[in-house]
């Protein structure tokens, strides 16, 4: 797989309270927010609209995979059902693809990559806090796939709610 040598790795984790972002460097949640070189994920974020206003956010990323959250609000849900509306669990689905192929990418905010296929199964009703984790199965010159599960916490465990498949179009002529 191309990407990003190990050296330059964006891994980090929300568990230990702190990110690690390049060789032996620990970088604050603020350095990596104020800096796209240092998180090109999380500068992504918080320069997306739609996204903020769903509240997605990530857990944790290392170099081919990424996990997402999104938290249960009322108002996206269905009206009366209190299921979390099939699109949102879909755009988590789509986020999630696109942050994972970010995480292989040499110059991911400059490399253009936009989802060509987006395959979604619902499982089961989301009427919980969702998980998204993503891996890249392919991250080639021109096409990048990516599998990703969402599972819900539910009173009675883990649960999975969806899995999908994203395709991104990836145009590495311009790295």
């Amino acid at each position: 797989m191309r990407g990003r040598p190990i050296g330059r790795s964006i891994g980090w984790s929300v568990d230990d309270g702190c990110r690690y972002v390049g060789s032996g460097r620990t970088a604050t949640v603020t350095d990596a927010e104020s800096d796209p070189e240092s998180d090109p994920n999380r500068w992504f974020l918080d320069n997306h609209d739609h996204l903020q206003g769903l509240g997605i956010a990530i857990l944790h990323q290392e170099e081919g995979s990424v996990r997402l959250t999104l938290p249960y609000d009322e108002s996206l849900a269905n009206p009366g059902t209190g299921v979390l509306q099939g699109g949102v669990v879909a755009t988590l689905i789509d986020h999630a693809g696109g942050a994972a192929i970010r995480t292989v990418l040499e110059e991911p905010l400059s490399t253009p990559h936009a989802s060509t296929d987006l395959n979604v199964t619902y499982l089961r009703p989301a009427t919980a806090d969702l998980t998204a984790d993503a891996t890249v199965v392919k991250a080639g010159r021109s096409m990048g796939v990516v599998e990703v599960e969402v599972t819900a916490d539910t009173p009675s465990g883990e649960r999975r709610v969806a899995v999908g498949r994203v395709t991104l179009h990836l145009d590495r002529e311009s790295e």
